[in-house]
């Protein structure tokens, strides 16, 4: 009986005596970076030096200084101070379409994988349906059928992205459903919910972290695109895709800060999330 309710505990737990895994240097890093860009979107209101939608037409389209420290755009507005603001949206709508989607992806792969037969091969369809449908085409139906804004691309991009992370741990918890731990549960007399959700749910919970954070890089990238679009945040609300948007007709005049300021935090917060998820990911494998 010992030997049976240690193995319900599951595989993930560390052994006495066993060496700690070694810190990984670059996800730390990106870490740090995600964390820094969340934190400047929170308190943008306390470090930024200006309000975002304020105009002077006496500072139009001029370069770094030390009043404008990324310069200003093609209403005078300063860039910094946006680009601060802009983190805002455009941090919450990746957030929220990575929170949905993982719940719903989540809930699906972990059913599927516990219920199988008829119920998994059910769901698996339906997935592939969902497969079907681009992202951004399924972001530009939902904001032509509800209007533009933010609700509209969250919504239908987390459902699009829904099917993506059901994939990923269906096939984890898949591998999990098989092992002795799932066996053990039964044997101790523990209810499917409780199995599911204690232990099997749990032993691929770094896995689900890892694909959350890889999928709010994507969902950035499309919300900025339907936002450079005009079908998502609308100006003069301060947003990444607007900024680029916006700063577009001043490329043109070789004024390019308000576009490059906007696309380089972009990049950089795209490039932090998705090397933090592919390090979380591996060690997720490693640990199976």
């Amino acid at each position: 009986m010992a030997l049976t309710a240690r193995l319900a505990r599951g595989p993930a737990l560390l052994r006495a005596g066993e060496p700690r895994d070694k810190p990984d240097v670059i996800a730390v890093i990106a870490g740090c970076v995600c964390a820094a860009l969340l934190a400047a979107a929170i308190f943008a209101p306390l470090i930024a030096p200006y309000q975002p939608d304020t105009i002077d037409a006496t500072a139009i389209n001029q370069g770094p200084s030390a009043a404008h420290l990324l310069g200003t755009d093609s209403l005078g507005r300063d860039i910094l101070t946006r680009l601060l603001y802009g983190a805002r949206l455009s941090l919450l709508g990746p957030a929220l379409v990575t929170l949905l989607s993982t719940t719903l992806g989540t809930a699906v792969a972990i059913a599927g994988s516990w219920l199988g037969g008829t119920a998994d091969r059910i769901m698996a369809r339906l997935l592939d349906v969902l497969f079907a449908f681009p992202s951004i085409l399924f972001a530009v139906l939902a904001v032509v059928a509800f209007g533009t804004g933010l609700l509209a691309p969250v919504v239908a991009l987390s459902v699009a992205y829904t099917p993506y992370i059901a994939r990923v741990i269906r096939s984890a918890a898949v591998h999990e459903r098989q092992l002795p731990y799932i066996e053990a549960c039964q044997l101790l007399g523990y209810s499917s919910w409780r199995t599911a959700v204690n232990h099997l749910l749990r032993n691929v919970r770094l896995l689900i972290v890892a694909q959350a954070t890889i999928t709010f890089g994507y969902a950035l990238l499309d919300l900025a695109a339907i936002s450079f679009i005009g079908l998502g945040v609308q100006p003069p609300t301060a947003d990444w895709g607007v900024m680029v948007s916006e700063g577009d007709s001043a490329l043109l005049n070789g004024y390019v800060a308000e576009s490059l300021a906007a696309g380089a935090a972009i990049v950089l917060t795209v490039v932090a999330f998705n090397v933090l998820g592919e390090r979380l990911a591996a060690r997720s494998q490693g640990r199976q």
